[in-house]
């Protein structure tokens, strides 16, 4: 049909029932949505939401008022009904049809009239019904005869009406409302009675408003008034408090209120903002680098130090910023703002920082109080495979959990002796022994492979090299402990280790708390051993976690801290378990942790997926104004947007952070100079003890390296001191001075071919250096004090060629440009340029690499001393030679600083095939009761593989050994002819191998040799770093040849 037909079809249907719709025509109902136009908001100013709005508030005005007109007249329409007579249902009549007693009636939406006047042209219909007037309004309903009204019908008919029956009664009084004004308005006489009155404008508004919020548009209340911030409020003091019930504000007052923050805003601006600790709680802390995310979590464990003693306070530190917590903040600009607070600085004597046991001997030990390890039995197949990477459900996975399970139960091995289980008590060595030895495991039918056995065994020996594990295990009690703060340093292991050590802690502590709290768990107490206790008896506990998104990350990734942190805050409520934990991206955490929060403190977001985030986590209701994205990110840096979930407080607000009373590390490193002058006294002092620490190694030192160490010192700290002062005080202290050097009374000349000074033993610390050491720390304030903590001192001076007192170094001949290309053309790229991640180049250093050059006399047959030499890496303790165009070095010298000279004997022999146990025998000439014992030591050390073979035993090497057959071989000797050149200062790295070691290292290899003296050089290293999203690796390249190292 064509568009006209239909149309006129459509506008001349007034008389006749309703039919189909034809083409082209459509019914219109007047949405609660309108459109908002962008342009618009920009040229008025006016948001979308007052947009929908005011076209909302509009679109009702006009519809009113057509019902006002259309209620108050109908052109044509005949006298108006009699007052009070009766009228069955609510019709609106139409001219020329009849009313009759109960009819039946059925609604005609206006929307369907209104379109088909949209669309009428303007010649009308063939209807024989008169036709309104053009430009007069349709009536806005059309009711007919015959039909029942359908339940969506009397919902668009009566809209103001809340029920069914107020909607009949609204309805009903139209008609006679508007038959009442025809016939006024015609003259006619008659009753009329009291209208119903309609809805203002303001109603109408109001009521679409309150519908809108009906059907989920949000809150608009907040663009209009705001929402009044409320408190659980101190009436006396005004302070206000977060996180603590009125119940237990009324029982325990102040007690347990950490001093957190000011408020910002006007209501309570300047009130002081208390966050309760007596109930446990989960606190997420966000923002950007920079923001003060650590500087609060300092905030809240100060407090808690000061203010509750009754719970234990865990701090896992992954950047290694916390342990400054000792020491009083002494920075001017926070010093300033504590009169205002109240406060005082003051460093925290309950402050106990735990480093992994197996780095001690790399940190400075002013910087950490005890060390920490836990038993390998207390970890999982799960936590295991979690941190290798290894999936739960492969090989070697199965084979994995099947090793914990035999070494727990026990097990048999090869030559079928039994080994009984070990329970929760086992070690590395267990497992490692276990995989190589068990029956089962190495069976060829039914064991595994042997690759996947060797490739678990040198994940245990990696595991080792962590520094976390022992056999006893740190205890618990020592950790969480009441009235102590407990800093565990993780910044010197791997994500994954890190991991792997937080997982284990939280779930410790929640298994101990479950017990704490149980009664039957207090009678056991009593009776059991007290190794159980220090595993149990730990107070309710505050674990604070930085840096949380490597360790509970979203989405499908998973590290072995995941299962156990959610499980700690979901089961710690009750326990008296709490959590503070801290991300730069709060998109980027588990939402199963967010879900339990109850204490949220925003910080400045750059990223609009973490601002969503955190609106979306927030445990309160946060303003309007708030919610703006250019809001937070403009907070200034140590102010925050706070949420609590408690009903006290009303919603989200602004805090300013309070200053720490501590010393804060995590600040931004500055590049600028930072002088610090010093008396010449204190350099003075600082300068002896750092004499001291050389003599016990060294035994004996220049004049000039004296005089030196003085004058490097006055230039940093700006003073006098006088290197004459110091030879006296080295004098005083009982050491040895004549014209060229100072020497300790033990440390004979003559001795020199031992190659070790009459010192001090290793690892004892002499009275004297111990007294040196404790007057500079008092004397020589912190700064001084970081010198003593083994942070690099330019070292100017050192025993060289010929007498010479300066660092001899080979030269640095490759610049940084040449050197960043190598380094470039050694990173990772993606893939054809388009797929995948890639390697960026974050630091590039030069540095110099300590090289022991050892001369020595080989005694021969003649009974004559040969003067040879070579020279040792100290970082990694080989033999380092130059061959053709590049340093190369050897494979397994630094495994002889372990090994005793009967080991020794038998690597070299098995260096060169696999022997059975007789061969050996019999090139050894010694008996197999001798011989048995030592091959399985180098076994149990992993150095040497065993195997049945015929009913015989059979062994060869595991481990690459490179070593020159002899003391005189010619490449021991090849860096000799190298140039070296002089440098007064330089980047040096620290040596892992020292010169005391060596001597008797090259007495194990060769016996007829004589160290008689080790002289330092220094090789030089481009150190670059590739970072490629979290993960970083180090890269070096050779500054004299330019090639990788």
């Amino acid at each position: 049909m064509p568009d006209g037909e239909g149309k006129d079809a459509v506008a001349a249907g007034s008389g006749e029932k309703p039919r189909p719709l034809g083409a082209g025509e459509r019914v219109v109902k007047l949405k609660a949505a309108p459109k908002t136009d962008l342009f618009e908001e920009v040229l008025t100013g006016k948001s979308h939401e007052e947009q929908s709005l005011d076209e909302l508030s509009e679109a009702e005005e006009k519809r009113a008022q057509e019902a006002e007109k259309t209620v108050a007249t109908k052109p044509g329409s005949g006298a108006a009904p009699v007052a009070g007579a009766e009228m069955p249902a609510p019709v609106q009549a139409r001219r020329g049809s009849p009313r009759k007693a109960a009819p039946k009636i059925r609604v005609r939406k206006k929307g369907v009239e209104e379109a088909g006047a949209g669309v009428a042209s303007s010649e009308g219909g063939d209807d024989d019904d008169e036709e309104d007037e053009p430009g007069e309004p349709k009536p806005p309903l059309d009711i007919e005869e015959g039909d029942d009204l359908s339940a969506g019908d009397w919902n668009d008919l009566f809209k103001e009406g809340d029920t069914r029956e107020e909607g009949i009664k609204a309805a009903q009084a139209l008609p006679e409302a508007g038959a009442g004004e025809a016939g006024s308005s015609a003259g006619e006489e008659g009753p009329v009675e009291a209208k119903t009155p309609q809805p203002s404008k303001e109603e109408i508004r109001r009521e679409l408003i309150a519908r809108t919020v009906a059907a989920g548009q949000g809150d608009l209340t907040p663009l209009k008034e705001g929402l009044p911030l409320k408190f659980l409020e101190d009436p006396e003091k005004g302070n206000v408090f977060i996180g603590r019930k009125k119940n237990i504000w009324k029982k325990y007052g102040y007690e347990g209120a950490l001093l957190v923050g000011k408020v910002v805003e006007e209501e309570f601006k300047e009130r002081h903002v208390y966050l309760d600790s007596l109930n446990p709680h989960v606190v997420f802390v966000c923002g950007a680098r920079g923001s003060g995310k650590s500087y609060i979590m300092g905030v809240m464990a100060e407090e808690l130090a000061r203010k509750n003693k009754n719970v234990g306070t865990v701090v896992i530190d992954p950047v290694g910023v916390f342990w400054s917590m000792k020491y009083p903040n002494k920075e001017e600009k926070e010093l300033a703002l504590m009169p205002d607070w109240g406060l005082q600085p003051e460093g925290l004597d309950s402050l106990r920082v735990f480093i992994p046991e197996g780095i001690k001997s790399q940190t400075p030990k002013e910087t950490y109080d005890a060390t920490f390890t836990m038993q390998p039995s207390l970890l999982t197949s799960d936590d295991w495979c979690l941190t290798y990477g290894i999936d739960r459900f492969s090989p070697t996975g199965l084979l994995l959990e099947k090793t914990l399970k035999k070494v727990e139960l026990g097990y048999e091995n090869l030559d079928g002796k039994k080994f009984p289980a070990r329970r929760r008590s086992y070690s590395l060595d267990d497992l490692i022994a276990c995989l190589e030895t068990d029956a089962e495991l190495n069976s060829r039918d039914k064991g595994y492979k042997q690759d996947s056995i060797r490739a678990l065994v040198s994940r245990f020996e990696a595991a080792k090299n962590w520094g976390i594990f022992s056999d006893r295990g740190t205890p618990l009690v020592e950790i969480s402990k009441e009235g102590q703060l407990t800093v565990i340093d993780t910044s010197f292991l791997d994500d994954n280790v890190t991991a792997l050590v937080i997982g284990i802690l939280a779930r410790r502590l929640l298994a101990a708390r479950k017990l704490s709290t149980r009664k039957e768990a207090a009678k056991k107490f009593q009776e059991e051993e007290g190794v159980d206790v220090l595993e149990t008896d730990i107070p309710p506990t505050w674990l604070f976690i930085d840096e949380a998104h490597t360790l509970i990350p979203s989405g499908n990734v998973k590290t072995p801290a995941t299962h156990a942190l959610v499980e700690y805050v979901k089961q710690g409520r009750r326990p008296g378990c709490s959590l503070v934990f801290a991300t730069q991206q709060p998109s980027a955490i588990d939402t199963k942790v967010l879900s339990q929060l109850d204490v949220m403190v925003t910080h400045k977001l750059v990223f609009d997926d973490d601002i969503k985030a955190i609106y979306k986590r927030s445990p309160t209701i946060v303003p309007f104004k708030y919610k703006k994205p250019s809001f937070v990110k403009t907070l200034p840096i140590g102010t925050a947007l706070v949420g609590d979930r408690t009903e006290e407080t009303s919603r989200a607000f602004i805090m300013k952070i309070r200053p720490r009373l501590s010393q804060h590390e995590g600040r931004e490193a500055e590049t600028t100079e930072r002088s610090v002058e010093l008396g010449a006294k204190q350099v003075e002092q600082l300068a002896v003890s750092m004499l001291l620490r050389r003599l016990e190694e060294e035994g004996e030192t220049s004049i000039e390296t004296v005089e030196k160490s003085v004058q490097v010192l006055n230039q940093k700290y700006k003073s006098t001191a006088d290197a004459e002062n110091v030879l006296a005080m080295l004098k005083r202290h009982g050491l040895v001075v004549d014209e060229e050097f100072v020497r300790l009374k033990e440390y004979v000349e003559k001795e020199e071919g031992t190659g070790k000074p009459a010192a001090a033993k290793a690892g004892e610390e002499s009275p004297v250096e111990a007294e040196e050491e404790k007057e500079a720390e008092e004397e020589a304030q912190e700064t001084a004090g970081e010198e003593k903590q083994g942070k690099p001192v330019p070292e100017a001076v050192e025993a060289g060629f010929g007498g010479q007192t300066e660092l001899l170094a080979l030269p640095a001949r490759v610049n940084q440009q040449a050197a960043q290309r190598v380094v470039d053309g050694l990173r990772h790229r993606k893939v054809l340029g388009l797929l995948g991640s890639e390697e960026v180049i974050e630091d590039l250093q030069l540095k110099y690499v300590t090289i022991w050059r050892v001369k020595y006399d080989v005694y021969n047959q003649r009974k004559e001393f040969i003067a040879r030499e070579c020279f040792v890496n100290s970082m990694s303790g080989e033999f380092i030679h130059f061959l053709k165009d590049r340093f190369v070095e050897s494979k397994g010298l630094k495994e002889v600083y372990e090994l005793g000279e009967d080991e020794i004997q038998f690597v070299r022999l098995l260096g060169r095939k696999e022997m059975s146990l007789q061969e050996i025998v019999k090139h050894t000439l010694l008996d197999e009761k001798k011989v048995r014992p030592v091959l399985d030591k180098l076994h149990f050390k992993r150095l040497l593989g065993k195997t049945k073979k015929n009913n015989e035993l059979h062994y060869w090497l595991l481990k690459e050994f490179d070593l020159p057959p002899h003391e005189r071989h010619d490449l021991l000797q090849s860096i000799r002819n190298l140039p070296f050149v002089r440098a007064e200062a330089l980047a040096k790295e620290r040596e892992i191998y020292g010169r005391k070691e060596i001597p008797e290292v090259l007495g194990k290899l060769w016996k007829n040799i004589l160290v008689h003296k080790i002289e330092e050089l220094h090789w030089p290293i481009w150190q670059a770093t590739l970072k490629e999203g979290q993960r970083t690796r180090k890269v070096g390249i050779d500054a004299v040849t330019g090639k990788a190292v």
